[in-house]
């Protein structure tokens, strides 16, 4: 799916919800609408990505300064010459 086929189905989610009866009219959609609404959301998406990449990273940060530090232990452990 690209880009703007996936941008055109959140666009027709969220036509249902900015639909207003007018007396004269009838029911009108609020293409405008809808498209803002499709934005917001892929925005709060991406701000959770967003978040969730930068505790991945901490995570994985944090994982390699334990092993780094385990494995100096353990070869200062084994070795005479170091402190």
């Amino acid at each position: 799916m690209t880009q703007k086929e996936k941008a055109e189905e959140l666009i027709n989610k969220f036509i249902p919800h900015t639909k207003v009866f007018h007396e004269v009219l009838g029911w009108e959609e609020y293409i405008d609408s809808a498209k803002e609404c499709a934005l917001i959301a892929v925005d709060e998406i991406l701000k959770v990505a967003v978040c969730l990449a930068s505790a991945v990273i901490a995570t994985c940060q944090a994982e390699y300064y334990r092993h780094r530090v385990s494995r100096s232990h353990k070869h200062k452990r084994r070795c005479g010459v170091c402190p």
